[in-house]
């Protein structure tokens, strides 16, 4: 399968709404709260034909770039599109002169913590979320 990332278009809007809206759902985040981001985030798409199946936001501050989202379709993981968003957003905070990228993700999303192990990334922390979950903190650190 070929995959392609992109920043997003206008046009990607809805499909990257339902995208997100299926992989969190489950903690309360509409895809209308979501959309509100585009604007002011950065947001690259994995594309496979003319068909988007994944996406990455994040938001840059100072030495650091945030990873706020991210999400690939059910039916396309494990083909490689969630490494090559991860590699856009790698390349993105190397040109910001960042030297870190920061997220977070909830205990009980195991294949996100593994993927980001495997992609180098590690466990800085943890806090009690907002719903009492348990977030995992994950850092990556830029080689000097």
């Amino acid at each position: 399968m070929k995959i392609k990332v992109r920043k997003i278009k206008e046009q990607d809007y809805e499909v990257v709404g339902k995208i997100h809206n299926k992989a969190f759902s489950c903690i309360g985040q509409t895809k209308e709260s979501f959309q509100d981001s585009f604007t002011s985030h950065t947001t690259w798409v994995a594309v496979s034909g003319n068909k988007v199946i994944g996406y990455i936001q994040s938001k840059n501050k100072k030495t650091t770039v945030y990873c706020t989202w991210f999400a690939v379709d059910k039916k396309f993981r494990q083909c490689g599109a969630g490494k090559r968003l991860l590699r856009a957003l790698m390349r993105h905070t190397k040109k910001t002169k960042a030297k870190k990228i920061q997220l977070e993700t909830r205990n009980r999303f195991k294949p996100a913590i593994y993927f980001y192990l495997q992609n180098d990334f590690d466990i800085i922390g943890t806090r009690v979320g907002l719903d009492s979950d348990t977030m995992i903190l994950l850092e990556y650190q830029f080689k000097k």
